[in-house]
């Protein structure tokens, strides 16, 4: 598949009283070293003062 990062798709289910939904898009992908940082409260590739680091730890914990 070629990279477009224009492009997200995002599907949603339900089944027994829970509702599941995926996001996904067809980008060039997350180097290694930040995968495996990616859930960690405070992580952020941005520069300082650009962004709080929080969200993907957040939505994880509401899962």
């Amino acid at each position: 598949m070629k990279a477009n990062p224009n492009c997200i798709t995002i599907t949603t289910s339900a089944a027994d009283n829970l509702v599941k939904i995926a996001i996904a898009d067809n980008g060039l992908g997350v180097a290694d070293t930040t995968l495996t940082r990616l859930f960690d409260p405070f992580f952020t590739t941005k520069d300082v003062g650009k962004g709080s680091g929080l969200g993907l730890s957040i939505a994880q914990n509401l899962s």
